[in-house]
C-alpha cells in the first residue's frame, strides 16, 4: 500500500521535501518490495489529484491540441524523465 510513502506528509513543507526526493529518485524494485514503483507512481498522482493542485492541471481532452498549464508541462516532464531512467529486474540488475 501506498500508505508507507504518504503517510508521514502532513504539511506543504513535508510535500516539498517528498517531491524533492521523488524527482531524484531512481525508480527500481527489489525482490523485498516488488512493488515500490508502483506504489511511489500511485502515491504521485494521489496528491497530484488533490483540488489543490488538480485545479492547476490542463484538463485531458483526447483529440485536442494540448496546452498545458505550468503544473502540467512539470507533470509530463517528471514522468517522461523517469520512463527514460535504466530499468531494473527484481534483484537490482539492469534488463
Amino acid at each position: 500500500m501506498i500508505y508507507h510513502i504518504i503517510d508521514g506528509i502532513t504539511t506543504l513543507d513535508e510535500y516539498y521535501d517528498y517531491i524533492e526526493g521523488l524527482v531524484k529518485w531512481t525508480p527500481k524494485e527489489t525482490q523485498d518490495d516488488p512493488r515500490l514503483v508502483y506504489d511511489h507512481l500511485v502515491a504521485f498522482y494521489f496528491f497530484m489529484q488533490q483540488p489543490s493542485l488538480s485545479k492547476h492541471q490542463s484538463p485531458i481532452t483526447p483529440g485536442s491540441p494540448e496546452t498545458l498549464t505550468p503544473l502540467s508541462k512539470w507533470i509530463v516532464k517528471c514522468v517522461k524523465t523517469w520512463g527514460s531512467l535504466p530499468r531494473y529486474n527484481g534483484i537490482g540488475k539492469r534488463d
